[in-house]
């Protein structure tokens, strides 16, 4: 667990995939270590996202 920590400091966060769900046309899930919402960008790719209302 502190080195997915240390991972998610670098940009390098590792999703929950219990906890996957789709929100319109994206999906997303927390963060395993730190808890932030990621967002699907390719097969393997996650980065954190911030959810913007139009």
């Amino acid at each position: 667990m502190f080195l997915l920590r240390i991972a998610c400091l670098f940009g390098r966060h590792f999703p929950n995939r219990t906890d996957v769900r789709w929100v319109g046309v994206e999906t997303v899930a927390p963060c395993r270590a730190c808890g932030r919402q990621l967002r699907r960008e390719g097969k393997g790719k996650w980065r954190a996202w911030t959810r913007v209302d139009a």
